[in-house]
């Protein structure tokens, strides 16, 4: 059997180990456009500001393909499909014949969706490459603008400023993540972004770029404002990058690629997954874990077998600045009894809620803090009824005086799982992801733990 593999992130390889140990006689090929084997993207920043070095951000050693008998391709770009006779066209003109494919080349901002986002300047962060570009144009910019709210947004904002740019953030809406998140849950994420130099801008919407000698010098708004940028961040019209593929007839749809439960597309033995894929009824198609659960899924289900993808239920899950934001379930559900229980929070610079509705626990969300959050996504996943919620762990919650010791919980600075803090973790002050591998230290500020890459 002929396995390909658009994309060497981490669903493309993750998959590619599932069919290799489901399929041991499987012709696996990955291709990636890029030039290095797959690494960990959530650490670009950190590397960055030098914190994590470049060894330490490879997922995958060379020897680990050789061991595997994967046939990685390197500067290897997708430019055409034929689905009826399964095969995939490259841009050096070689044709690929495939048994069974799965694109996994994740997601890239569409230019052409603003005026003028062709200049020089206006750059995305999403690949190792990125990192060299914005080095290079931050030497010559005085004034850094970052558009859109998004975990990439975030993420851009704070390269910025480790590169020691001013930077203006605008948001479309009245606070950051209006539509998702609650004032107070806002107000913290923007205190934690002026805290760090990032000034927030609201109610701003980008209608055009403004250039000269092709480099980018203005951001037009619809109130007619200019502001002053030689460097913009997008992080907005983000679309999966097979144009390819849609020219063959797959199916895209609110800027995702459509599957069904079990990551299968419309077109004949293709399959697809990661960040440019969108589950029925799913509303945040984003996330590194999320992609190698789907990975995982996608192995299984491209050496025939039938395993249905189990969602998760978190939602967000993303730090500012290494301020940890986490959310699951619904937090805004519509025509039902809402009730939010968030105790004595907000308060320093914790926020933590629950969302009943309807007498059942639907969704919740933590700000600075993620303890608990492992046992709550259970209950969210299964709606349980708030009054059959464990005292304790309510007490746990909301009681701001209770001692989180061992049994704690922090977000992984690189994957984003939650990692459970054992009394061995305590005492050394060190913890492994055992999802990524990714070796943190663990920072206990005030009563609470905080992840930090070195």
């Amino acid at each position: 059997m002929r396995y390909l593999i658009v994309g060497n992130g981490v669903a493309g390889t993750k998959a590619a180990e599932v069919i290799r140990k489901r399929d041991p006689k499987a012709e696996i090929t990955v291709l990636s456009a890029e030039e290095v084997p797959f690494y960990r993207r959530p650490a670009l920043v950190d590397h960055l500001s030098a914190r994590v070095p470049l060894q330490s951000l490879w997922g995958r050693p060379e020897q680990f393909y050789q061991e595997q008998r994967i046939d990685l391709r390197l500067n290897a770009r997708a430019t055409g499909l034929d689905a009826r006779e399964h095969r995939v066209e490259l841009a050096s003109g070689e044709v690929l014949a495939y048994d069974r494919l799965l694109l996994a080349a994740g997601i890239a901002s569409a230019r052409g969706y603003i005026p003028g986002d062709t200049l020089k300047g206006i750059v995305s962060l999403q690949r190792l490459a990125d990192l060299n570009t914005i080095r290079e144009l931050a030497q010559l910019a005085r004034q850094a603008v970052v558009i859109g709210e998004g975990v990439i947004g975030l993420e851009m904002a704070r390269a910025f400023r480790e590169l020691g740019l001013p930077v203006r953030y605008l948001i479309s809406g009245p606070r950051f993540w209006s539509n998702l998140f609650p004032p107070e849950a806002s107000a913290l994420i923007e205190e934690r972004l002026a805290a760090h130099g990032v000034e927030v801008q609201p109610e701003v919407e980008a209608v055009a770029f403004l250039g000269r000698d092709g480099r980018v010098r203005a951001v037009q708004t619809a109130r007619g404002e200019s502001i002053p940028a030689d460097l913009v961040g997008l992080s907005i019209a983000m679309r999966p990058s097979v144009p390819w593929a849609e020219a063959a007839g797959l199916q895209v749809t609110n800027n995702r690629v459509s599957v069904d439960e079990q990551l299968a597309t419309a077109l004949p033995d293709v399959f697809a997954a990661g960040d440019m894929v969108r589950l029925p009824g799913e509303t945040a198609p984003f996330g590194w874990l999320r992609a190698w659960h789907q990975g995982v899924v996608a192995g299984i289900n491209l050496t025939g077998g039938a395993a249905p993808l189990r969602r998760r239920t978190i939602t967000v899950s993303t730090r500012a600045f290494g301020m940890p934001i986490l959310a699951m379930g619904d937090l805004q559900p519509a025509g039902r009894n809402v009730k939010r229980e968030h105790g004595d929070y907000p308060t320093d610079g914790v926020y933590k809620e629950l969302v009943v509705a309807d007498g059942r626990l639907v969704g919740a969300l933590f700000v600075g803090e993620v303890s608990e959050a492992g046992r709550v996504e259970e209950l969210v996943r299964r709606q349980v009824p708030y009054a059959e919620i464990d005292p304790g762990l309510l007490r746990a919650l909301f009681d701001v005086r209770y001692w989180r010791g061992g049994g704690s919980e922090v977000l992984c600075p690189v994957c984003k799982f939650l990692v459970q803090v054992g009394e061995e973790a305590v005492r050394s002050g060190e913890l492994t992801c055992p999802i990524c591998g990714a070796e943190f230290l663990l920072r206990l500020t005030g009563d609470r733990f905080m992840a930090v890459l070195e």
